[in-house]
Protein backbone atom coordinates (compact mmCIF):
# COMPACT_ATOMS: atom_id res chain seq x y z
CA UNK A 1 0.00 0.00 0.00
CA UNK A 2 1.76 3.27 -0.92
CA UNK A 3 -0.47 5.83 1.17
CA UNK A 4 1.52 8.73 2.78
CA UNK A 5 -0.10 9.00 6.67
CA UNK A 6 -1.85 11.53 5.91
CA UNK A 7 -4.01 9.62 3.21
CA UNK A 8 -3.89 6.68 5.67
CA UNK A 9 -5.40 8.39 8.51
CA UNK A 10 -8.35 9.76 6.28
CA UNK A 11 -9.03 6.38 4.94
CA UNK A 12 -9.18 4.66 8.33
CA UNK A 13 -11.62 7.81 9.52
CA UNK A 14 -14.14 6.73 6.71
CA UNK A 15 -13.43 2.88 7.85
CA UNK A 16 -14.20 3.72 11.73
CA UNK A 17 -17.15 6.15 10.98
CA UNK A 18 -18.89 3.22 9.47
CA UNK A 19 -18.58 0.60 11.44
CA UNK A 20 -19.70 2.81 14.29
CA UNK A 21 -22.61 3.82 12.25
CA UNK A 22 -23.24 0.08 11.79
CA UNK A 23 -23.02 -1.11 15.16
CA UNK A 24 -25.78 1.44 16.11
CA UNK A 25 -28.15 0.60 13.21
CA UNK A 26 -28.09 -3.09 14.83
CA UNK A 27 -28.45 -2.39 18.91
CA UNK A 28 -30.62 0.76 18.18
CA UNK A 29 -34.37 0.88 17.77
CA UNK A 30 -37.27 3.31 17.98
CA UNK A 31 -36.24 6.06 20.12
CA UNK A 32 -38.63 5.99 23.17
CA UNK A 33 -41.31 9.21 23.68
CA UNK A 34 -40.60 11.17 26.68
CA UNK A 35 -43.47 12.43 29.58
CA UNK A 36 -46.44 14.00 28.11
CA UNK A 37 -45.08 13.86 24.40
CA UNK A 38 -47.49 12.57 21.42
CA UNK A 39 -45.32 10.42 18.81
CA UNK A 40 -46.30 9.17 15.36
CA UNK A 41 -44.60 6.91 13.40
CA UNK A 42 -43.90 5.95 10.35
CA UNK A 43 -46.41 8.31 8.87
CA UNK A 44 -46.21 8.21 5.02
CA UNK A 45 -45.76 11.70 3.23
CA UNK A 46 -45.17 11.01 0.16
CA UNK A 47 -45.06 8.10 -2.17
CA UNK A 48 -42.41 8.10 -5.07
CA UNK A 49 -41.81 5.67 -7.44
CA UNK A 50 -39.24 4.12 -5.34
CA UNK A 51 -40.82 3.60 -1.91
CA UNK A 52 -43.32 5.59 0.05
CA UNK A 53 -41.65 8.00 1.64
CA UNK A 54 -42.32 8.06 5.74
CA UNK A 55 -41.66 10.69 9.19
CA UNK A 56 -41.85 10.06 12.65
CA UNK A 57 -43.41 13.20 14.41
CA UNK A 58 -42.38 14.11 18.08
CA UNK A 59 -45.19 16.65 19.57
CA UNK A 60 -44.15 18.13 22.97
CA UNK A 61 -47.13 18.43 25.68
CA UNK A 62 -47.78 22.21 25.62
CA UNK A 63 -49.46 24.65 28.39
CA UNK A 64 -51.31 26.81 25.77
CA UNK A 65 -53.64 25.63 23.26
CA UNK A 66 -51.17 27.00 20.65
CA UNK A 67 -49.61 24.04 18.68
CA UNK A 68 -45.58 24.07 18.70
CA UNK A 69 -43.91 25.05 15.75
CA UNK A 70 -42.07 21.83 14.04
CA UNK A 71 -38.55 21.14 13.09
CA UNK A 72 -38.02 18.62 10.16
CA UNK A 73 -34.44 16.58 10.85
CA UNK A 74 -32.80 14.93 8.00
CA UNK A 75 -29.84 11.64 8.88
CA UNK A 76 -26.76 11.94 7.02
CA UNK A 77 -24.98 9.16 5.36
CA UNK A 78 -23.63 10.06 2.33
CA UNK A 79 -26.71 10.22 0.52
CA UNK A 80 -26.75 6.53 0.31
CA UNK A 81 -27.95 5.47 3.70
CA UNK A 82 -29.46 6.25 7.00
CA UNK A 83 -32.50 6.33 9.34
CA UNK A 84 -35.10 8.23 10.36
CA UNK A 85 -35.04 6.74 13.77
CA UNK A 86 -31.08 6.94 14.62
CA UNK A 87 -28.71 9.56 15.42
CA UNK A 88 -31.44 12.65 15.98
CA UNK A 89 -29.61 14.88 17.35
CA UNK A 90 -32.43 17.75 17.82
CA UNK A 91 -34.76 14.85 19.03
CA UNK A 92 -34.38 17.02 22.15
CA UNK A 93 -35.95 20.30 20.94
CA UNK A 94 -39.17 18.88 22.03
CA UNK A 95 -38.31 19.78 25.78
CA UNK A 96 -37.89 23.38 24.55
CA UNK A 97 -41.22 23.40 22.88
CA UNK A 98 -40.77 21.99 19.38
CA UNK A 99 -42.10 19.46 17.29
CA UNK A 100 -39.45 17.23 15.43
CA UNK A 101 -40.15 15.49 12.14
CA UNK A 102 -37.91 13.33 11.63
CA UNK A 103 -37.60 12.04 7.78
CA UNK A 104 -36.94 9.84 5.18
CA UNK A 105 -35.94 10.69 1.71
CA UNK A 106 -34.52 8.92 -1.09
CA UNK A 107 -30.94 7.91 -1.20
CA UNK A 108 -28.79 8.12 -4.18
CA UNK A 109 -28.71 4.62 -5.39
CA UNK A 110 -32.34 5.01 -6.07
CA UNK A 111 -32.84 8.44 -7.72
CA UNK A 112 -30.20 11.23 -8.37
CA UNK A 113 -30.13 14.93 -7.07
CA UNK A 114 -32.69 16.60 -7.12
CA UNK A 115 -34.91 13.70 -5.77
CA UNK A 116 -33.47 14.45 -2.07
CA UNK A 117 -33.95 17.75 -2.30
CA UNK A 118 -37.71 17.12 -3.84
CA UNK A 119 -38.43 14.70 -1.24
CA UNK A 120 -37.65 17.41 1.71
CA UNK A 121 -39.89 19.80 -0.12
CA UNK A 122 -42.99 17.00 0.13
CA UNK A 123 -42.06 16.81 3.97
CA UNK A 124 -42.38 20.24 4.14
CA UNK A 125 -45.76 20.79 2.19
CA UNK A 126 -47.14 17.87 3.86
CA UNK A 127 -46.79 19.40 7.10
CA UNK A 128 -48.15 22.62 5.98
CA UNK A 129 -51.39 20.34 4.94
CA UNK A 130 -51.48 18.22 7.69
CA UNK A 131 -49.56 19.58 10.59
CA UNK A 132 -53.10 20.61 11.82
CA UNK A 133 -54.16 17.33 12.24
CA UNK A 134 -51.10 15.72 14.70
CA UNK A 135 -51.06 19.31 16.54
CA UNK A 136 -48.38 21.18 14.98
CA UNK A 137 -48.34 24.21 13.48
CA UNK A 138 -47.21 23.81 10.07
CA UNK A 139 -46.64 27.63 9.17
CA UNK A 140 -44.11 27.53 11.62
CA UNK A 141 -41.31 25.62 10.14
CA UNK A 142 -37.29 25.41 10.54
CA UNK A 143 -35.10 22.23 9.34
CA UNK A 144 -32.03 20.74 10.36
CA UNK A 145 -29.54 17.84 9.44
CA UNK A 146 -26.65 16.25 9.54
CA UNK A 147 -23.93 15.85 6.46
CA UNK A 148 -25.87 14.79 3.90
CA UNK A 149 -28.77 15.75 5.39
CA UNK A 150 -27.63 19.34 6.29
CA UNK A 151 -26.87 20.01 2.74
CA UNK A 152 -30.47 19.34 2.17
CA UNK A 153 -31.57 21.83 4.74
CA UNK A 154 -29.14 24.26 3.71
CA UNK A 155 -30.39 23.91 -0.29
CA UNK A 156 -34.15 24.24 1.38
CA UNK A 157 -32.66 27.25 3.71
CA UNK A 158 -31.00 29.12 0.34
CA UNK A 159 -33.15 28.66 -2.45
CA UNK A 160 -37.36 28.28 -0.51
CA UNK A 161 -36.00 30.59 2.39
CA UNK A 162 -39.15 32.08 4.41
CA UNK A 163 -42.01 32.10 5.00
CA UNK A 164 -41.85 28.48 3.97
CA UNK A 165 -38.71 27.97 5.67
CA UNK A 166 -37.92 30.48 8.41
CA UNK A 167 -34.34 28.76 9.94
CA UNK A 168 -31.56 26.28 9.17
CA UNK A 169 -29.70 24.56 11.56
CA UNK A 170 -26.65 22.77 9.62
CA UNK A 171 -24.79 20.11 11.62
CA UNK A 172 -21.49 19.76 9.69
CA UNK A 173 -22.93 20.40 5.76
CA UNK A 174 -21.31 19.86 2.20
CA UNK A 175 -21.76 23.12 0.84
CA UNK A 176 -19.75 23.39 -1.59
CA UNK A 177 -19.61 19.99 -3.64
CA UNK A 178 -17.29 20.75 -6.22
CA UNK A 179 -14.19 21.13 -3.53
CA UNK A 180 -15.68 18.36 -1.23
CA UNK A 181 -15.26 16.02 -4.77
CA UNK A 182 -12.01 17.53 -5.50
CA UNK A 183 -10.86 16.93 -1.46
CA UNK A 184 -12.00 12.94 -1.60
CA UNK A 185 -10.76 12.30 -5.82
CA UNK A 186 -7.88 10.46 -4.83
CA UNK A 187 -9.51 7.84 -2.52
CA UNK A 188 -11.61 7.19 -5.39
CA UNK A 189 -14.51 8.40 -3.63
CA UNK A 190 -17.38 8.22 -6.09
CA UNK A 191 -20.31 9.85 -3.38
CA UNK A 192 -20.90 12.83 -5.01
CA UNK A 193 -20.51 11.67 -8.51
CA UNK A 194 -23.09 8.91 -7.91
CA UNK A 195 -25.29 11.64 -6.62
CA UNK A 196 -25.02 13.89 -8.92
CA UNK A 197 -25.00 10.78 -11.58
CA UNK A 198 -22.50 12.64 -13.60
CA UNK A 199 -18.65 12.18 -14.20
CA UNK A 200 -16.94 14.72 -12.44
CA UNK A 201 -15.00 17.03 -12.55
CA UNK A 202 -16.35 17.32 -16.26
CA UNK A 203 -19.36 18.22 -15.05
CA UNK A 204 -18.70 20.46 -12.35
CA UNK A 205 -21.79 22.72 -13.18
CA UNK A 206 -23.44 20.25 -12.03
CA UNK A 207 -22.11 20.10 -8.51
CA UNK A 208 -21.69 23.84 -8.35
CA UNK A 209 -25.88 23.63 -8.92
CA UNK A 210 -26.20 21.60 -5.78
CA UNK A 211 -23.86 23.58 -3.75
CA UNK A 212 -26.15 25.54 -0.79
CA UNK A 213 -22.40 27.41 -1.17
CA UNK A 214 -23.19 28.44 -4.56
CA UNK A 215 -26.44 29.27 -4.09
CA UNK A 216 -27.14 31.83 -1.33
CA UNK A 217 -29.26 35.29 -2.48
CA UNK A 218 -30.45 38.23 -0.24
CA UNK A 219 -33.57 37.01 1.36
CA UNK A 220 -32.32 32.94 2.48
CA UNK A 221 -33.48 31.96 5.65
CA UNK A 222 -31.27 32.40 9.04
CA UNK A 223 -28.79 30.04 9.50
CA UNK A 224 -27.01 28.79 12.45
CA UNK A 225 -23.98 26.36 11.63
CA UNK A 226 -22.16 23.45 13.81
CA UNK A 227 -19.14 22.16 12.86
CA UNK A 228 -16.21 19.92 14.31
CA UNK A 229 -12.68 21.44 14.19
CA UNK A 230 -11.70 17.85 13.49
CA UNK A 231 -14.09 16.69 10.96
CA UNK A 232 -11.83 14.18 8.17
CA UNK A 233 -15.00 13.99 5.54
CA UNK A 234 -16.46 17.32 5.43
CA UNK A 235 -13.76 19.78 6.31
CA UNK A 236 -14.16 22.67 8.66
CA UNK A 237 -13.51 25.17 5.85
CA UNK A 238 -17.38 23.92 4.08
CA UNK A 239 -19.09 25.61 6.74
CA UNK A 240 -16.86 29.16 7.25
CA UNK A 241 -16.95 29.18 3.11
CA UNK A 242 -20.91 29.00 3.44
CA UNK A 243 -21.26 31.33 6.30
CA UNK A 244 -18.88 33.60 4.82
CA UNK A 245 -21.52 34.14 1.65
CA UNK A 246 -24.72 34.44 3.33
CA UNK A 247 -23.33 37.30 5.26
CA UNK A 248 -21.99 38.55 1.90
CA UNK A 249 -25.96 38.49 0.92
CA UNK A 250 -26.64 40.33 3.49
CA UNK A 251 -28.28 36.77 5.70
CA UNK A 252 -28.36 36.19 9.11
CA UNK A 253 -25.33 33.09 9.96
CA UNK A 254 -23.87 32.33 13.10
CA UNK A 255 -21.01 29.69 12.84
CA UNK A 256 -20.18 27.49 16.26
CA UNK A 257 -16.95 25.50 15.37
CA UNK A 258 -16.25 22.35 17.77
CA UNK A 259 -12.77 22.75 18.29
CA UNK A 260 -12.40 18.82 19.81
CA UNK A 261 -15.42 17.34 17.51
CA UNK A 262 -14.84 14.98 14.54
CA UNK A 263 -17.72 14.56 11.67
CA UNK A 264 -20.40 12.61 13.80
CA UNK A 265 -21.63 14.26 16.76
CA UNK A 266 -24.21 15.03 19.61
CA UNK A 267 -24.76 18.12 21.45
CA UNK A 268 -25.34 18.40 25.13
CA UNK A 269 -28.44 20.07 26.61
CA UNK A 270 -26.79 23.23 27.02
CA UNK A 271 -25.98 23.29 23.42
CA UNK A 272 -29.06 21.98 22.41
CA UNK A 273 -31.04 24.72 24.35
CA UNK A 274 -28.62 27.23 22.17
CA UNK A 275 -30.06 25.26 19.20
CA UNK A 276 -33.59 26.22 21.00
CA UNK A 277 -32.87 29.57 21.61
CA UNK A 278 -32.23 30.00 17.98
CA UNK A 279 -35.29 28.50 16.47
CA UNK A 280 -37.57 30.48 19.01
CA UNK A 281 -36.11 33.35 17.92
CA UNK A 282 -37.06 32.68 14.09
CA UNK A 283 -40.10 30.24 15.03
CA UNK A 284 -42.00 31.93 17.32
Amino acid sequence: MNLRLPQYARLLSWSLLLLIMGILTSCVGYIPPHSGESVHRDIVFARTPQRDLKLDLYVPETKTKEPPPVVIWMYGGSWKFGWKDIHVVLRDLSHHGFAVASIQYRFSKEAPFPAQLQDARAAVAWLQENGARYGVDGSRIGVSGESAGAHIAALLGVLDGPPDIRAVCAFSPPANLVALYEKHAWTGNQTIANLLRARLPAHNDLAAAASPTFNVRRGASPFLILHGRLDPLVPVQQSEELNDALHAHGVESTLKVFPNKAHWFSINQKEIAGVAKFFHRHLD
